[in-house]
């Protein structure tokens, strides 16, 4: 069994011969940019990592190289805002983290309008009084 390096990057490829992944590491963790492609070559992901451990933007494009997903992870948790779009480039979700823990979900329709916020049960618990931050006045427990 061969013993690969702690530090390298490892690449492979589709059958194609086209890249399929590149990803860098140190001392046998992964550091750096995690990049996949598909077999035409067009980016699919890049991944942020830093001592094994995720940390920057995450983003992932459809095959037509629209940005579908994004978000930010510091030392391994989702931290600050995960986006979802829809195939139109509108925002369909954000997820709003602290430590990988969600603290309010908004969801829009492909129009661009508000159709829900979302707050985890827990934050409830300490709310004195009930808001919504949408036309439609619904107030939704994760």
């Amino acid at each position: 069994m061969e013993t690969l390096p702690l530090n390298r990057i490892e690449t492979a490829h589709h059958s194609n011969g086209v890249v399929q992944y590149k990803t860098t590491y140190v001392n046998g963790r992964k550091h750096g940019v995690e990049t996949r492609w598909d077999d035409d070559n067009q980016k699919k992901s890049e991944e942020m990592w830093r001592k094994g451990e995720k940390h920057g933007v995450d983003t992932y494009w459809d095959e037509g190289y629209a940005k579908i997903w994004q978000t930010i992870f510091s030392k391994g948790d989702a931290y600050g805002v995960e986006t979802v779009w829809h195939k139109n480039g509108s925002r369909r979700i954000e997820t709003y983290f602290i430590r990988s823990k969600v603290i309010a979900q908004i969801l829009w329709d492909e129009k661009g309008n508000v159709s829900e916020v979302k707050f985890p049960k827990y934050l409830n618990k300490h709310r004195t009084e009930k808001k919504s931050y949408q036309p439609t006045n619904k107030l939704v427990c994760l």
